[in-house]
This record gives structure tokens, C-alpha cells and sequence, in this order.
């Protein structure tokens, strides 16, 4: 049961690291680096196929490792990427290193979604497995909504920041109709 209980938590964390990659690796395509819409779906392609070569990989690894193991590497690759990504000022991130970062983010979600799904189960009777399984999509889920939820808090803050900028511009301006 540990490993079960420790695997949700994996899971939970890989949820909302993934989906917080999803919205904002996008959007850093697009503004910071000027990457045409079109261009940005085809960067972030790279990493489903990533995730879809390195997921077989990863569940053999899970077959030799064990579950602990590999979930240990997906958060190890994980604060890899974090690292790279905040040491990494906008000039001197390029495209190349981008696909660096998204090849990291597929091999991340391909490790925990591989290790967090089927081998904690093992732990669990079998006449109660199917409802352990929703309890990790549950988790998988709920990772999503705060990684959401993180991300819509992080960018509110950023536009009330930007239009507070702007509005004290306007005002220096003398263009605030509030004078």
C-alpha cells in the first residue's frame, strides 16, 4: 500500500507539472520567441512523440526498476527541466535548446504516466484494483486542475501587473482620464 499511496502522489505532481508545460511552453513559443501559431503546434508535437516512443521504454524499465525507481527518474528529469528552463533568460533561449526542453518534457510525462499507472496496483487486492485504478486517474486529474489553476493565478497576476503599468504610462502620459 505504500507504494500505491506515494505512486498518487507522483502522479499528482507529474499531472500538474505536465499541464502546467502544456500552457505555458505554448505561449513562451509565441510571445517570447515570436514563433508563428502553426509553427508552435509543431514544436509541441515533439513532445507527444516523445512520450509515445518513450513510454514502452519506460514500462520495460518499470518491468526491471520497479515503479519507485522510475518515478524517482521522472522527478529527477522533471527538476532537470525546471532548472533549465529558469536558468535559460529569453535571449538565450533559442529554438534548439527548446526542443532540448521539450524532449525533457516528454521523457518526464512518458516515466510518470508509465510508472504511476498499472505498477502500484500490484499492491492492491485484485477484487479492488479496477477501483484503485480510477482513484489514480482521480489524482491524475486533480493534478491537472491545480496545475490549471496555478497557471491562471501566475498569469492573472502578470496582466494585473501589465495593465498597472500601463495605467501609471497613461497617467505620466497625462492620457488617464482619471487626472
Amino acid at each position: 500500500l505504500p507504494s500505491f499511496v506515494s505512486g498518487l502522489y507522483v502522479r499528482l505532481v507529474g499531472q500538474i507539472y505536465f499541464i502546467v508545460a502544456l500552457t505555458v511552453l505554448p505561449l513562451y513559443l509565441h510571445n517570447v520567441l515570436n514563433v508563428s501559431i502553426l509553427h508552435v503546434g509543431y514544436y509541441m508535437t515533439i513532445a507527444t512523440v516523445v512520450i509515445v516512443v518513450s513510454s514502452p521504454l519506460f514500462g520495460r524499465l518499470v518491468d526491471y526498476w520497479g515503479s519507485a525507481k522510475v518515478n524517482l527518474l521522472s522527478l529527477v528529469l522533471a527538476l532537470l527541466f525546471s532548472l533549465l528552463f529558469l536558468l535559460l533568460s529569453a535571449q538565450n533561449l533559442n529554438l534548439s535548446l527548446f526542443v532540448v526542453l521539450l524532449v525533457l518534457v516528454g521523457l518526464v510525462t512518458g516515466a510518470n504516466f508509465t510508472a504511476t499507472s498499472l505498477s502500484p496496483l500490484q499492491d492492491i487486492q485484485v477484487s479492488r484494483q479496477n477501483q484503485a485504478l480510477g482513484l489514480v486517474f482521480t489524482f491524475a486529474m486533480f493534478g491537472d486542475v491545480v496545475g490549471l489553476m496555478l497557471f491562471s493565478s501566475l498569469n492573472q497576476q502578470f496582466i494585473h501587473y501589465w495593465l498597472r503599468v500601463m495605467k501609471h504610462t497613461f497617467t505620466l502620459l497625462g492620457l488617464s482620464s482619471q487626472q
